[in-house]
């Protein structure tokens, strides 16, 4: 599996666990004060729409990235005669890759080679 592979799969688990979920809110006053009293303090939300909108950027991130390491790939090729290391001086999109694939770094299927 690849990282791009990794990642759209992701993605799409996200996205279906949002879209089968309603927006919730949990009130949480600074104080401490009774929830009753429903004076100062602050809403958090679990806001489906904003993953929805998170997993949309996430995808728009992907294949710049790997548009970035391709060329970045054919300009070693032309100028130095062959790819460099990747592990040791990845490609700037390989980097960007590696610190979204980073979230999901506890999933079964994260490879630690991705490791930014």
């Amino acid at each position: 599996m690849t990282i791009t592979e990794f990642l759209l799969a992701r993605i799409a688990e996200d996205e279906a666990e949002a879209r089968s979920k309603p927006t919730t809110y949990l009130y949480i006053h600074p104080d401490g004060y009774d929830m009753a009293d429903m004076g100062p303090g602050y809403v958090l939300a679990a806001n489906p729409a904003r993953v929805l909108a998170e997993c949309a950027a996430k995808r728009a991130i992907i294949e710049p990235a790997r548009d970035a390491t391709y060329y970045a790939k054919r300009v070693d090729r032309e100028l130095l005669g062959g790819p460099r290391d990747a592990m040791a001086d990845p490609y700037p999109g390989d980097v960007i890759l590696r610190h979204l694939a980073a979230v999901y770094a506890d999933h079964p299927d994260y490879q630690q080679e991705w490791k930014p």
